[in-house]
């Protein structure tokens, strides 16, 4: 899955940050025309039974209960009289039920470290080019900073190899929410360059 579809599936998952039976540690949510469902770590899914899910690795799972064909069941009560909100997690009065479990091991805030470690060499070529624009308008767009350009020429590649590297990789949501704070500020890095 490419890091676009990756993305926009992993939006779609955290809108969802929903989660009695079995903890889910490395799984993901996934949808269809049909509804969201769970697939679990190791390829199987949840049907007609509940399961504590860390959606966002948050270390608290929220539970969900899943229909006969595997579906999370949203804004309803379920068949043992249960009632779960819009996003499927349990509540009780109105309040999500919660249960606190580790995070990934590795990981820090779910995050894993060889994902951060891409994102974090990305934004640094960014906040470098930011910075080497400022520079070049500042000189009055000098020829002689052509040398400097081609070495981020450079940079950018090995910045871009090292997230290529990560792209056939699932993102769990806490690297999704990175992913999305990271390319914000990118954003923002170049908006304000370009003015």
């Amino acid at each position: 899955m490419n890091m676009k579809k990756t993305v926009l599936a992993g939006v779609c998952a955290a809108a969802m940050t929903i989660s009695m039976g079995l903890t889910a540690f490395g799984g993901q949510w996934r949808s269809d025309a049909n509804g969201w469902w769970y697939q679990n770590e190791d390829g199987s899914y949840p049907a007609d039974a509940w399961q504590w899910i860390d959606g966002n690795s948050d270390g608290a799972a929220e539970c969900y209960f899943f229909d006969s064909q595997g579906y999370c069941m949203t804004n309803t009560v379920t068949p043992d009289g249960s009632t779960v909100n819009e996003y499927g997690a349990w509540t009780i009065n109105g309040t999500v039920q919660v249960k606190a479990f580790p995070r990934e091991s590795g990981a820090t805030d779910g995050i894993r470290s060889e994902f951060k470690k891409a994102l974090d060499t990305y934004e640094q070529f960014f906040d470098e080019y930011c910075a080497f624009m400022n520079r070049y308008s500042n000189s009055g767009y000098s020829p002689e900073m052509m040398g400097d350009y081609l070495a981020f020429l450079s940079k950018y590649q090995e910045a871009m190899d090292s997230l290529n590297r990560l792209d056939n990789q699932e993102l769990n949501n806490s690297e999704l929410l990175y992913y999305l704070e990271v390319t914000e500020r990118i954003t923002q890095k170049l908006t304000e360059v370009s003015l």
